[in-house]
Formats: C-alpha cells, sequence, structure tokens
C-alpha cells in the first residue's frame, strides 16, 4: 500500500543518513594502541583539556586566599572563603609580605562571616562536587562516543558550572568585605575566566 511504501522509503533514508553519520564519525576517529580514540575529530582534545582548566581554576578561586584584597595605605591583605593572609608580614608592604596565608578558624574575624560570606563557601563545596564529575565525564570524549541522552544533561552540567563560577563572586556584597573594605582579588578574576571556560 502506500502508507507502507513511505514507511519503507523513510526507513531507508533514516538507514542511509544513519550510516554517513557514522561513516564521518569513523573517517574523524584515531587509532592508537589498537584502541579507537577521538571519535569527534583531530580537535576533540580541546574539550577535555578545557574542562580541566576549568576545574582547576574552579579549585583554586574556590580555596586559595585570594579570592578579595583589603587595600589600606602601603599594605594589602588577601582574604579567601577559607584562608586569610597572615598579618605577620604585612608591615614589610606588598611586594614583600610573602602572601603567607592560614585558615579562618585561627582568627577572630571569623565572628564577622555572615549568610552571604557562607553561601559563597557552599558555592565553593558544592561546584567542587560538579566541577570535578564533569571534567572526568569530558576526558571520555577522548576516547569514547556520548550517549546522546546524556549530552544534553552534560550541556546543563556545563551551565550550572559557570553558574557557580560567576557565583563564588557574593563574598564581594558579604559583610566581611564591608567590614575589611576588600575588593576583587587575582581569584576572582580567575573565577569569571573560569565562568567563560565552561561556556
Amino acid at each position: 500500500t502506500h502508507s507502507s511504501f513511505l514507511f519503507s522509503f523513510d526507513s531507508k533514508i533514516s538507514g542511509a543518513f544513519s550510516w554517513v553519520a557514522d561513516f564521518n564519525l569513523k573517517k574523524m576517529s584515531r587509532n592508537a594502541c589498537g584502541q579507537t580514540i577521538m571519535h569527534y575529530g583531530h580537535l576533540s582534545w580541546i574539550v577535555p583539556l578545557v574542562a580541566l582548566l576549568a576545574t582547576l581554576f574552579f579549585l583554586l578561586s574556590a580555596y586559595q586566599c585570594s579570592l578579595t584584597v583589603a587595600k589600606t595605605p602601603g599594605m594589602e591583605r588577601y582574604i579567601g572563603y577559607w584562608r586569610v593572609e597572615t598579618e605577620e608580614f604585612l608591615q614589610l608592604g606588598p611586594d614583600d609580605d610573602k602572601n603567607v596565608c592560614y585558615k579562618w578558624g585561627r582568627d577572630s574575624g571569623r565572628s564577622i562571616f555572615d549568610g552571604i560570606w557562607k553561601l559563597g563557601k557552599a558555592i565553593g563545596v558544592f561546584g567542587t562536587l560538579t566541577t570535578v564529575p564533569t571534567a572526568v565525564i569530558d576526558c571520555f570524549h577522548f576516547f569514547t562516543r556520548i550517549d546522546l541522552r546524556f549530552f544534553f544533561p552534560l550541556i546543563g552540567m556545563h551551565l550550572l558550572n559557570a553558574f557557580l563560577s560567576f557565583m563564588l563572586l557574593v563574598g564581594k556584597r558579604s559583610e566581611v568585605c564591608e567590614y575589611l573594605e576588600c575588593v576583587l582579588g587575582p581569584a576572582a578574576k580567575l573565577a569569571i575566566v573560569t565562568g567563560l571556560l565552561w561556556l
């Protein structure tokens, strides 16, 4: 019948497109030690590399003490969610103060933590739990083709990681920064770069 003919024709067309797609992916693939790699072409190593860099940058931004900087004439002090620069060498000046940091727990400044500052710390921890697995999954792109069922969730994870990277900057609006009059530091700028890399 006419309907069965159309169904058969559509099946053949779909099969042809599927064969062409598989053929093109095989052409883009490479072999190494008997193992097929780089299923998405010779530039498919870029995605895992960018994901690993973005994860490293996120961890540095979240846990280093250079997220914000409290500046006064002749002195600057690095302040992060988890660590703060020691006051021992601050009188030496910004160029010679060695930037030695320690955990906030040893400092009386811990009492000025507010909800926004704690939110920034929580974002760092939660972001660690999302960026590291995403980077690991991206690395599998180098060795295997991803199932299309996981493609859009993976895109969503990338967008979430970008959002969390930008949200690390919320500490600038906290009472800690109002009290210490701090500005965005090197790690904050790195967080902005990290967000762009995840996008």
